[in-house]
């Protein structure tokens, strides 16, 4: 009887454990958005958080998507989503010595990181100064108020003990 019982147990623990897995599976293969859905949804965002008109959002929209390659913010450039992983979080492999994405890449030297630095620090400069010529001096004032919080916060909070600002 006790084996009949312990057998059972393990096998709902086993079931239970493979329905999970297929339910992550499932969840991980999720709608996927395009380039230009997600251009959409962040303009969507900026419009409504900081009430632009419709001739604003079409500007907006424009400056949005010739941005959504040059700047790693809009999830498409260098260091976009899930640049090194393939499907259900699995590394991608090159296929031929099974070698992954990440053991291929070499790390860039400090004067390739530095020229990376400065090409994005440009890049979010022009992208600034074209967006001041949509929005409101208001609007800008705004979002560069909120771009410096956020910045201030890091993307996982406040730093060294700081408060986070009530928002």
């Amino acid at each position: 009887m006790k084996k009949m019982i312990l057998s059972l147990v393990a096998a709902v623990a086993f079931s239970a454990t493979s329905m999970a897995q297929e339910a992550k599976e499932e969840a991980g293969q999720g709608r996927k958005f395009d380039k230009t859905e997600m251009v959409q949804r962040r303009t969507d965002r900026v419009v409504k958080k900081y009430g632009l008109s419709e001739n604003q959002a079409k500007q907006l929209l424009k400056l949005n998507t010739a941005y959504a390659d040059k700047m790693p913010g809009f999830g498409f450039g260098p260091r976009g989503p899930h640049r090194h992983m393939g499907q259900n979080g699995q590394q991608k492999t090159d296929g031929e010595s099974g070698a992954t994405t990440q053991q291929q890449k070499q790390r860039p030297s400090k004067d390739q990181m530095e020229a990376r630095r400065k090409e994005m620090q440009a890049n979010r400069e022009s992208y600034d100064k074209e967006l001041q010529k949509i929005m409101t001096p208001e609007q800008f004032t705004q979002y560069s108020n909120d771009l410096k919080n956020a910045r201030q916060r890091g993307p996982r909070g406040p730093r060294d003990g700081q408060q986070q600002p009530a928002v």
